[in-house]
């Protein structure tokens, strides 16, 4: 049996006089100042529960989102995942709906044999190295990955003239390379006044999507959840292998000719992570820079929980990112703030073309700088794509 309490017992007093104490402080606010009372009284029940210090701080604070959503409040979709790339220039479609252009053009294939012949070597005149060409590819993976094939995929035709030093030297001819065709907004593509457009399938901004991924499902792959830390291997220094087997990016090995397992690539925030040795290095130095500052502010405030560790971390680390000294040594040109409330973040379709070639070009520091040997360059072993680590 249950028993009805008096309005003067003990255990109900307590809430009485709290109940008693927020009609009389609502009602003593005017409409203007409701929001902030209920914040105030919000903030005081959990002062008067004893809510734990963790709580009430992780309660308090804003956590940015993994996809890119709300960076931009009026604009909430802003730079967000799967956004369609902007356009500054007119499709040029060769049915100005969503047939390839260029087909009465020379191949891609002749056209980069003519571009990148002649001497290499030249001296940078800056003494800029080739760790600025590469983390020109960090920066680029960070905002744009639009060149990913679609689904269902188109498959087209790269056509190498007769007698290609590389893919035909047996002269027989009708040889292709094949590619496929980027994926993109199933919604157009439909009409001349609704062309094709591609969609980046990253967050546009430099929020560290290229550290912790865009999805949260992923991150918590990542995650140790001790100490906000990101999961190491038995050194403590190291990422994982994918032994969960996150969708990395798991292309054939030219040198293997197949697809090797994707268990022995690293579980690391972007699935181009592991695509070259610069890349990788990069992708490992935030991941060990994330658990560094993690340590650091674990030592100072140990009464933080996990989660509020590492949403601290991660900004610190994303203000490293964005504080990087790269785009001043690259731009001429600045845009001002007001584009930030005015124009849709998105990477426009050009410039998500044209930021990767930095990754195939021979940078050496100066004319002092001594190239590897002969040997060690035909190995391959320093080559990555069309790129020399001198």
């Amino acid at each position: 049996r249950t028993r009805q309490l008096s309005p003067h017992h003990a255990d109900l007093r307590p809430h009485q006089t709290i109940s008693s104490w927020l009609r009389g402080v609502m009602a003593s606010m005017s409409s203007t100042k409701q929001l902030f009372g209920l914040f105030l009284v919000f903030f005081i029940i959990n002062n008067y529960f004893e809510t734990t210090v963790s709580e009430k701080f992780y309660s308090l604070t804003e956590k940015q989102r993994y996809d890119g959503w709300f960076n931009n409040l009026a604009h909430p979709e802003w730079g967000s995942v799967d956004g369609q790339m902007t356009r500054k220039t007119p499709p040029a479609y060769s049915d100005g709906v969503y047939m390839l252009a260029g087909m009465d053009r020379p191949s891609a294939r002749t056209l980069s044999t003519l571009f990148m012949k002649g001497e290499d070597g030249m001296p940078s005149t800056k003494n800029r190295t080739a760790l600025l060409a590469f983390f020109g590819q960090v920066v680029s993976s960070e905002i744009v990955m639009a060149s990913e094939s679609g689904c269902p995929i188109e498959m087209h035709e790269i056509e190498i003239d007769k007698c290609d030093e590389m893919y035909d030297k047996d002269c027989e001819g009708g040889k292709y390379i094949p590619f496929h065709r980027a994926g993109y907004d199933r919604t157009t593509g439909t009409s001349p006044n609704s062309p094709r457009q591609q969609i980046n399938r990253v967050s546009s901004w430099i929020d560290g999507s290229f550290i912790y991924s865009t999805s949260e499902a992923w991150l918590n792959a990542m995650r140790s959840f001790a100490n906000g830390t990101l999961l190491t291997d038995g050194s403590g220094k190291m990422p994982v292998k994918n032994t969960m087997r996150v969708p990395l990016f798991n292309n054939p090995v030219p040198h293997h000719l197949r697809t090797l397992s994707p268990e022995r690539l690293y579980l690391l925030g972007d699935a181009r992570s592991n695509q070259n040795p610069a890349l990788l290095s990069f992708s490992i130095l935030f991941f060990r820079w994330h658990n560094f500052i993690a340590n650091q502010i674990e030592e100072k405030h140990p009464e933080l929980s996990d989660e509020e560790i590492f949403q601290k971390t991660r900004r610190i680390v994303i203000a490293s990112l964005q504080a990087a000294p790269f785009l001043p040594t690259r731009a001429t040109r600045w845009t001002s703030t007001r584009a930030y409330h005015t124009c849709s973040r998105q990477p426009h379709s050009v410039s998500g073309t044209l930021s990767f070639p930095l990754e195939y070009t021979d940078v050496m520091r100066s004319a002092t700088s001594k190239p590897p040997s002969k040997e060690i360059r035909q190995s391959g072993f320093v080559r990555t794509g069309g790129t020399r680590i001198w």
